[in-house]
């Protein structure tokens, strides 16, 4: 195998949780995560980084209304017009998570995991990330398939990877 191409199979290998971690290092940013449907499991991709402590500033999992209003300032009035899994729910989650841990970003998941909980107006799988930076705030929507563990794992990868491309 040539040099390059072995040096891309390496970069191919790299976790993208290390990716992100390093892209962090190498700009000086910190992060900063608010977690409903995946449970903190974001934050714990994060942290299974090496020295994670330099560019992760902690999180909030809110898996209850009640914690995000309380924790994370989401309005009452938001999420009675929107509900919980929604864009307006997803910003001011990235929004507030940014502000209270001082990070420079803040990401957040909000979604339907599954298997129950799903309707037709929002099914099971329907997952909101929130990327808050000091410049804007704003959110992306996604239907994923799978079960319980599979939409969780692939909303986390999502989410890491939109932090890679916003880093870069």
């Amino acid at each position: 195998m040539r040099p390059a191409a072995d040096a891309l199979n390496r970069i191919q290998e790299e976790p993208l949780e290390s990716v992100v971690g390093r892209l962090l290092r190498r700009r000086g940013k910190t992060l900063a995560t608010a977690e409903s449907c995946t449970g903190g499991y974001l934050g714990k991709l994060l942290t299974d980084v090496p020295g994670s402590s330099d560019f992760y500033r902690g999180g909030i999992i809110s898996y209850s209304n009640a914690l995000k209003m309380r924790h994370l300032k989401v309005s009452p009035e938001v999420l009675d017009r929107w509900g919980a899994v929604s864009e307006p729910v997803a910003c001011q989650m990235a929004r507030e998570v940014r502000n209270w841990s001082g990070a420079d970003l803040g990401v957040s998941v909000t979604g339907i995991a599954g298997p129950s909980g799903g309707s037709p107006e929002k099914p099971v799988g329907l997952v909101y990330l929130g990327l808050s930076d000091s410049v804007e705030t704003r959110a992306r929507k996604l239907l994923l398939e799978g079960d319980r563990e599979g939409i969780r794992t692939n909303a986390c990868r999502i989410a890491l990877d939109w932090i890679r491309r916003h880093l870069t």
